[in-house]
């Protein structure tokens, strides 16, 4: 992992490839990806688990690296805003809508 952080009780974890660091939290019929760092930079592997996750889920990618970013844009993702209550601040992410029917 990232950081030392212990899973949160009641939060739902998606599985990450071995490939990957960071976490994916689902929400619903989304997935919010946060710290995705690649072991292996330069492989695809980012590129390969959203083509999977894409197929399942609205993929959320809250406060983007830059490559992140460039990657999810190239993809046809937009940038959206989200209000997070706890905070009374707002939250820029990307995002993909799951395509029904797919």
């Amino acid at each position: 992992m990232i950081a030392d952080m212990k899973p949160v009780e009641g939060v739902k974890y998606y599985p990450l490839p071995p490939t990957l660091e960071g976490y994916a939290v689902l929400e619903k019929d989304e997935i919010w990806l946060s710290l995705i760092i690649s072991k292996f930079p330069g492989k695809g592997n980012f590129k390969r688990f959203l083509k999977e996750v894409e197929k399942k889920f609205t993929v959320c990618v809250p406060s983007p690296s830059g490559l992140m970013a460039y990657i999810c844009l190239k993809r046809g993702y937009t940038w959206d805003k989200t209000f997070v209550r706890e905070r009374r601040a707002s939250c820029d992410f990307l995002k993909h809508e799951l395509k029904k029917g797919k």
